[in-house]
């Protein structure tokens, strides 16, 4: 409120108006009580400066102030040895006149210095600790040089007066306090306007006082006088811009960004609120899985007239059954802190019944000063009957390509058997080239179509009780010539109490099939390749190493991907289709195992699996 603003600067005034009286008048009675009450004055100005700030340092957010109040202890306790050390005092016996002026100087200098540095860390964090102990080295440093090794410059000279130095080093600090009110005055942005406005006109006075200070002649000249009234002056209105307001107005000082903090959070949450509403996914909050908020798409989601219809059930009402399990642990791992949880894909049941597949996401906001879950689904319902389209398509042609494909490869296997009379040597070449294309044809097929049973949930699984290590030996067979040709190092680990386990022969094929032929397209020759086979709690464990070409780091999250294969893999093979190791992940999922790996590219990649060893004779042949 102006008024009330008004009132509070006359009375500031005032009471200046007041001291400064109360010195004139002392001034006329006796100069050194004049000088020790205007030096104390300032002295103890500094000291509460430094107490509040110190004390106030965990809260303020403007280290401008703290590296200031911190300047002014030390610039205080300089100030009090000056006026102990003036003629009268009888404290110190030696360096007469000089010795107060050495003082003086010291001060100034140390102060200039602070107040051009202390906009340098405005809106910066400094180390308390750290930036006292550097004011207390310095102060010292600075006291030494005159009582211990009396290397300062002479400041006054008795019969002479102020020497040049004293003379030059009142205006570089006077240069130096309109540097840092430029400086101030860049920053002014960072300060509440009645304090930015004090700290100026405190600085403004701290001018005048230095530009007074080398006029004087002797101590009892009018240019000293008013040196030392323009220095209480500006001590009292830094006590009113730094102690007073810190105390009185501490909203708009120390915490004035906690304002700034306050207007930013509104916006924020307004934008927030129109991203949500106007959002194409079904956005909605939820508290101890109960809904508590949903957007207009959400609403149409789940087949609602209004918000209204939703708004205090519970999750897991609107999940169906199969995935019930899946949400509520997803939701608690919200609850107990978890930032966020993976997508998921999930089927949901709508107000009316209907069943819908949505690819759900999750987690942890702040609401209204409270943690809760955030929950993010999108409608792929159609996605996944194109998915579902296009996979039948592939499943047709697949099937519709077996047959031509089958005659191919038996016309050009009795072509090469002679049964068409003699063949000349690049005619057997020719037809040997067709016989590996029409083979790698047949495994692309037979790949595709295990992938569109996979997928379409047709994937048939044969259990029976099987010899791990004799299946594992009686697919490596076929491996032999590829091994011999590039001349690997190829080695087996088996453990000696690996039991029967019950398994489907030919997904133990596709898993050691697809591992296999990785390992031996992308390892050099004359490289190794381990193979280790293991049992492990409730599962067998197996590794496969090899000494290859790795998987580039910036591509390891797309490794299991459909049709994806990493970008040196395309340079040392153009073989392959990118389709081995989704499709044995995918049947892996299936089954119940896991597959995962670790790799550094050109030093080689071991791939590991687990295969559960509770199939029981019970489970069905199909998943």
């Amino acid at each position: 409120m102006p008024n009330q603003s008004a009132i509070k600067i006359t009375h500031s005034f005032i009471q200046l108006s007041v001291i400064l009286a109360l010195l004139l008048w002392s001034h006329q009675y006796s100069y050194p009580l004049f000088h020790s009450l205007a030096e104390i004055f300032c002295v103890i100005i500094s000291a509460s400066i430094f107490t509040i700030i110190w004390n106030s340092r965990k809260f303020i957010d403007n280290d401008y102030f703290l590296f200031v109040g911190v300047s002014l202890l030390f610039v205080g306790i300089i100030d009090l040895f000056h006026t102990l050390a003036y003629k009268g005092m009888g404290i110190f016996t030696f360096g007469g006149a000089n010795l107060p002026t050495q003082l003086w100087l010291a001060g100034r200098y140390l102060e200039a210095a602070a107040l051009v540095s202390a906009p340098f860390f405005i809106n910066k964090k400094t180390r308390p600790n750290l930036l006292f102990s550097a004011y207390l080295a310095l102060g010292s440093l600075l006291l030494a040089s005159i009582f211990i090794f009396k290397i300062f410059p002479a400041s006054y000279l008795d019969g002479v007066g102020l020497t040049t130095f004293k003379i030059i080093s009142e205006y570089l600090v006077a240069a130096l306090l309109i540097i840092s009110i430029i400086l101030l005055y860049k920053k002014r942005q960072s300060f509440e306007k009645r304090v930015w406005r004090l700290l100026i006109l405190a600085i403004i006075l701290k001018i005048l006082s230095e530009i007074m200070f080398t006029l004087y002649v002797n101590v009892f000249s009018s240019a000293n006088l008013l040196g030392h009234i323009f220095k209480v002056a500006s001590f009292y209105l830094f006590y009113l811009g730094i102690i007073e307001t810190a105390l009185m107005r501490p909203y708009q000082l120390l915490f004035k960004n906690l304002k700034d903090s306050e207007t930013s959070f509104k916006e924020s949450e307004q934008r927030y609120r129109s991203l949500v509403e106007y959002s194409p996914n079904a956005i909605f909050l939820h508290l101890h899985g109960v809904i508590t908020y949903i957007n207009p798409v959400g609403v149409k989601l789940f087949d609602a007239q209004t918000a209204d219809q939703l708004i205090g059930k519970k999750i897991l009402d609107f999940v169906d059954e199969p995935y019930k399990n899946l949400v509520s642990a997803r939701t608690e791992k919200i609850y107990q802190g978890a930032k966020t949880v993976p997508t998921a894909e999930i089927k949901i049941i709508t107000l009316t019944g209907k069943k819908i597949e949505v690819e759900a996401t999750g987690s942890l906001i702040n609401l209204q000063g409270r943690l809760a879950g955030q929950s993010v689904m999108n409608n792929i319902t159609a996605r996944k009957e194109i998915d579902r389209a296009k996979t039948e398509f592939v499943s047709l042609a697949s099937h519709q390509l077996r047959t031509p494909l089958a005659s191919i490869s038996l016309s050009t296997e009795l072509l090469l058997r002679g049964v068409g009379g003699p063949l000349e040597e690049n005619q057997i070449r020719y037809l040997q080239e067709i016989s590996k294309a029409s083979q790698r044809m047949k495994n692309l097929i037979e790949a595709l179509l295990n992938i569109t049973r996979i997928e379409l949930g047709t994937f048939a699984v044969k259990w029976e009780m099987i010899n791990l290590i004799e299946e594992v030996d009686k697919i490596l067979k076929e491996e032999e010539i590829q091994i011999k040709l590039k001349q690997l190092n190829f080695i087996k680990i088996y453990a000696a109490d690996l039991p029967l386990i019950r398994f489907d022969k030919n997904i133990l094929g596709v898993i050691i099939d697809n591992l296999m032929a990785n390992a031996i397209r992308y390892t050099p020759a004359r490289g190794k390749i381990t193979l280790q086979i293991k049992k492990g709690a409730a599962k067998i464990i197996i590794s496969l190493s090899d000494t290859g070409c790795g998987i580039p780091k910036s591509q390891q999250d797309k490794i299991f991907a459909k049709l994806f294969r990493a970008d040196n893999a395309k340079e040392i093979s153009t073989e392959g289709a990118g389709l081995g190791l989704y499709m044995t992940r995918s049947i892996l999922k299936k089954i119940g195992g896991e597959i995962w790996f670790s790799s550094e590219q050109n030093k080689g990649t071991t791939f590991f699996v687990t295969i559960p060893l509770d199939n029981r004779p019970g489970q069905t042949d199909s998943e």
